[in-house]
């Protein structure tokens, strides 16, 4: 059966510090669940999204996402 929410761990990310160190998680992982939901990205950060394209391009890792277009 799927973990209850207080059993799940996730993770805020709001730092490129913080984004680097959840990726060695993210790769050992099945299932991933992202949230888009946003209301501004910081023009400075996007470059540095390019890190999870290990993680979404992995096609092996089921992805669901929310906000997403």
């Amino acid at each position: 059966p799927p973990k209850t929410l207080d059993e799940t761990t996730y993770f805020y990310v709001d730092t490129i510090d913080k984004l680097n160190n959840m990726m060695d998680h993210l790769k050992e992982q099945q299932e991933l669940a992202v949230d888009c939901e946003l209301s501004f990205i910081s023009s400075l950060h996007l470059e540095e999204l390019h890190v999870l394209n290990t993680v979404f391009a992995n096609p092996k890792i089921l992805k669901v996402s929310r906000n997403t277009k």
